[in-house]
């Protein structure tokens, strides 16, 4: 796929923290869980089952030194039946796993994100909105994308996956998955590998927000707060 094509159709990113979450991005940048586990420095059995396992609850870390916490989401899309099925005989579940937590996810459609919101029911979260282009200009070496949900496989329908699962954009043959997903758009996420550091050089916005719709705080840029904070009494004030 063109690289340019792909910024153009897809101008903005979606990534969605749990609430309280954006003044840890904005010192220590979006990180994986791979990479919150090493900054946290969470090792043994509890690593284990948090990094190579399926999570049924989203699980709160907190640092040995500083008392700081942060919360590792659940991947309770994931359905262990179904992926056993859907890997190649060369690639265990924990394979997997170990796969996703290595990357930071965005989403490239806000109809995604929306769904995602709901799916956490009535629950606030921190949305990050990222420039394409900027995080592409320079991020370019550790970006892939996707042709689905690599975060869920809970139906027998679901696609096979490996390791090539996450393709570079270029490499990526929209074609192919044009022909094969007919429904929707042939690509669903951007992963970076490991973390997104100097967040606020690619953030256009910083949102809190609350199912679907619900924007409750503008938490950067600072000079769009005020805009938001009114706008939202406006809806208060009519409902």
């Amino acid at each position: 796929m063109d690289v340019e094509e792909f910024i153009k159709d897809h101008p903005e990113l979606y990534h969605m923290a749990a609430a309280g979450s954006w003044e840890q991005i904005q010192h220590h940048g979006l990180l994986s869980t791979t990479a919150l586990l090493d900054r946290y420095r969470v090792t043994g059995e509890r690593r284990r089952l948090l990094e190579s396992c399926r999570r049924g609850k989203s699980e709160p870390i907190t640092h040995p030194d500083t008392g700081e916490t942060a919360c590792i989401r659940d991947n309770r899309p994931i359905y262990p039946k179904v992926l056993a099925k859907k890997l190649p005989a060369t690639m265990e579940p924990e394979d997997w796993y170990r796969l996703l937590n290595q990357h930071v996810f965005f989403w490239l459609c806000e109809d995604d994100l929306r769904g995602f919101l709901d799916t956490y029911g009535d629950t606030e979260h921190d949305v990050i909105t990222v420039s394409t282009r900027r995080l592409v200009d320079r991020d370019y070496d550790r970006i892939t994308i996707t042709p689905f949900n690599t975060g869920s496989a809970h139906h027998q329908n679901e696609y096979e996956r490996d390791r090539d699962t996450f393709s570079p954009i270029h490499e990526f043959d929209i074609d192919r998955w044009r022909k094969r997903i007919r429904h929707r758009p042939p690509i669903v996420e951007l992963a970076v590998a490991h973390e997104v550091q100097r967040v606020e050089e690619v953030a256009a916005l910083a949102q809190r927000r609350h199912g679907r719709y619900d924007v409750r705080e503008t938490l950067w840029p600072v000079e769009h707060a005020d805009e938001a904070n009114v706008a939202s009494t406006s809806r208060d004030r009519l409902t």
